[in-house]
């Protein structure tokens, strides 16, 4: 079990904010830089702002371009090494199928 998975074990989500509709979502972008920048509201209470990546691998990119939902992107949840927590930074990088 790493830090992460100790960390996010005992962890909640509030949200996370909809990223605006802007050049993050143009198709060049998405098939360049294959990342969606926004806000979540985690921590051990849900309420800490960390600054979000979210990082599109191939299943998601097409999914983004096409202006589907990205939840049957998600990596399997019984393991987090989809998922970095740099609590200093308060920074969270999430890695999608």
């Amino acid at each position: 079990m790493t830090s992460t998975d100790i960390v996010l074990k005992y962890w909640g989500c509030d949200g996370v904010d909809e990223p605006a509709i802007n050049e993050q979502f143009t198709s060049r972008t998405i098939t360049s830089i294959k990342q969606i920048i926004t806000k979540a509201w985690i921590g051990p209470r849900g309420s800490g702002r960390y600054d979000m990546i979210i990082k599109l691998g191939r299943c998601s990119r097409r999914k983004a371009l096409k202006g589907f939902s990205l939840e049957n992107c998600l990596p399997d949840a019984d393991s987090f090494d989809w998922v970095e927590v740099d609590v200093e930074s308060c920074l969270i990088v999430v890695k999608l199928n």
